[in-house]
């Protein structure tokens, strides 16, 4: 349950929880509010279990990984909402030629965010091999900006391979004027592998005609034979940008 009984930071003046080359690390059962800056944030190490955390409106990022590595697990109920600082992440990995083995977010809720960047960020770059997982009944609901972005590639050279899962998992009554989308790219010469399924995505999709489809499948950039391949079946999309018409792309846009 998520209780606070493994305890509860708030109010720092940088981030509540900073891991530095660690390996192993388990929070369980605990809230992280008002951080100052990241909620946690970790450089270096991996395979790190969050199992029923609570991070409550940090200055920054609620968790950032970067150049992580290992299975690493968010679980158990664990929330991460109010993320309002301007361009902070609810939950961000990055890595570098930093290979990845998983980054499961599982039964966990991101809500109630304002900030202009995704409430879940994952991006691989130059040879990283990298793979996310969302499922068993995650909730994304109450956001302004994409729920879920996965970038593969992004910088010149880049030829890694990145795997993004999506599963039974809710996106749901995004802010007004907000998308709550799910946005999967690749650029360089990476390799980008996807499996969309079993989803629920209502009540999305509000920005208009601005926007490119509550599903969007992107080459973006500068591509040198950069690939993006996957499934898209078995989702129940409905009640998507109720006050506004949809741009021509509609619910599903796969851009090259």
């Amino acid at each position: 349950n998520r209780n606070a009984s493994g305890g509860t930071i708030q109010n720092t003046t940088g981030d509540a929880v900073s891991l530095t080359n660690a390996t192993g690390v388990v929070l369980r059962q605990m809230s992280i509010i008002n951080a100052g800056d990241e909620g946690i944030e970790a450089t270096g190490g991996g395979t790190f279990t969050f199992s029923a955390i609570q991070v409550q409106n940090p200055g920054g990022d609620g968790i950032l990984g970067t150049n992580i590595s290992g299975v690493n697990r968010l679980d158990h109920g664990s929330l991460i909402t109010s993320i309002n600082a301007v361009n902070a992440r609810g939950l961000a990995v990055e890595n570098l030629d930093t290979n990845l083995t998983s980054f499961t977010v599982d039964n966990s809720t991101f809500s109630n965010s304002t900030t202009a960047a995704a409430a879940l960020f994952f991006r691989s770059r130059g040879s990283s091999t990298m793979t996310l997982n969302v499922q068993n009944a995650s909730v994304f609901t109450g956001l302004f900006s994409t729920a879920v972005q996965s970038v593969a590639g992004d910088v010149a050279g880049s030829t890694g391979t990145l795997t993004t899962n999506i599963q039974n998992s809710s996106f749901t009554n995004a802010a007004a004027s907000g998308t709550g989308k799910l946005f999967l790219t690749s650029s360089a010469s990476a390799t980008h592998n996807f499996t969309i399924s079993g989803n629920t995505l209502s009540g999305i999709g509000k920005a208009g005609g601005a926007q490119t489809g509550v599903v969007q499948l992107t080459l973006a950039g500068t591509t040198s034979g950069a690939s993006l391949s996957g499934s898209v079946n078995n989702n129940d999309i409905f009640n998507i940008d109720p006050t506004n018409s949809l741009s021509p792309r509609g619910a599903i846009a796969v851009i090259a």
